[in-house]
């Protein structure tokens, strides 16, 4: 999910500007370069989550970073969330809870994490990527159990992509 925009309408409200959910789950997902242009109160530029704590969106091997909101301080995430491991998260804040499990990469407003991401191109397959750089930390650090057995490509996961003999799927929807 990237290049999305939201709150561009009259009153310049908006969440979630690649994604607003009340349910459901993300698995080796990239959202990335999604953009907020609404008001002070606008939040969650990558991913909103309107899920109650005691139902929350749940995240496994996902990317969510670079986002951007044009006005107010909230970045990537917002709202309820239930980490089941192993995501990269660039800047997350106060409006977010549930990310933290094993093998979470977490950053925050002043520390962000950069997943090394190439731009949106067609990098095989039916549709564009960003494929994941050298040196990014989603590189071989996602959790093999129940990741899908073929990337966003088409082309097969669980490679090692990192050159240890271990293979490990990357984090995101792009296999190196």
């Amino acid at each position: 999910v990237s290049g999305n925009t939201a709150g561009a309408g009259p009153d310049r409200s908006g969440e979630g500007g690649g994604i607003s959910a009340n349910q459901g789950s993300f698995l080796n997902c990239t959202i990335v370069e999604n953009r907020l242009v609404g008001s002070l109160t606008s939040r969650g530029a990558g991913v909103i989550s309107q899920a109650s704590s005691t139902s929350p969106i749940f995240v496994k091997n996902t990317i969510i970073a670079r986002n951007l909101v044009a006005f107010g301080d909230e970045q990537d995430v917002a709202g309820a969330f239930l980490s089941q491991g192993n995501n990269l998260i660039g800047e997350i804040d106060g409006n977010s809870s549930g990310f933290g499990a094993a093998g979470d990469l977490v950053g925050t407003v002043d520390v962000p994490i950069d997943p090394r991401l190439g731009d949106l191109a067609f990098n095989g397959g039916p549709t564009s990527t960003h494929a994941l750089l050298p040196g990014s930390p989603a590189i071989d650090h996602g959790n093999n159990s129940g990741a899908p057995a073929i990337d966003q490509r088409g082309l097969a996961r669980v490679k090692d992509s990192n050159g240890d003999r271990i293979a490990v799927v990357e984090i995101g929807a792009f296999e190196r």
